[in-house]
This record gives structure tokens, sequence and C-alpha cells, in this order.
């Protein structure tokens, strides 16, 4: 839910030429929200994780910085295509989908 707005702020911010800026925004957010959210969270009260659904978030969030890595590689010259751009963007549709078939 919070990283919706940085992820609109980060298309702005490509449409505006600044994708250093759109991509530092959306690692700098998440890194932030799994950190210091979590931290804070937990020491508020202890928070359960449960086993299932920590190995498929896990595995979420590793394959979509293996996809944005390889789509980063200097042979790529730190371009991603619009056709990796909508995959990325239908795999976060299809893993929200999983979510709310989940719940």
């Amino acid at each position: 839910g919070t990283s919706f707005p940085e992820l609109v702020t980060s298309i702005v911010a490509s449409a505006r030429k600044n994708n250093e800026l759109a991509l530092g925004n959306i690692v700098g957010s998440n890194i932030f929200n799994i950190v210091l959210i979590m931290g804070v969270s937990a020491l508020i009260h202890p928070v359960r994780i449960d086993a299932g659904a920590y190995l498929v978030d896990f595995g979420a969030m590793i394959a979509s910085a293996l996809v944005l890595f390889a789509s980063m590689t200097v042979y790529r010259k730190g371009r991603i295509s619009r056709a990796e751009g909508a995959f990325m963007a239908a795999s976060y549709v299809a893993y929200l989908g999983y979510l709310l078939a989940s719940a």
C-alpha cells in the first residue's frame, strides 16, 4: 500500500527523463519500508509472519530484484525497455491479484 505513491512518483520522474530518480525512489522506498517500518512495528508489537507467506513474499521480492538486475546490466547500458517495464508492471499486478485471492 505504501509503495503505490512511490510508483506514481517514479512514473512521473521517468516521464520527465529523471530515470535515476525513478529507480532510486523505488529501490530506496522499498528498503526503507522493509527495514525501518517493519522494525518499528516489531518494536511496538511482535510481528508474526506465516511461513508460507514468508516464502511467497520473499520469493517475489528476490525474483523482481533479479529481473531488475538483469535489465540493468552493463550490457544493456542501464536501460529498461518498454516490454520489460510492461512485464514488471504485469508481474506486480499478478502478485497483487495473488495476494487478494489468497486473503
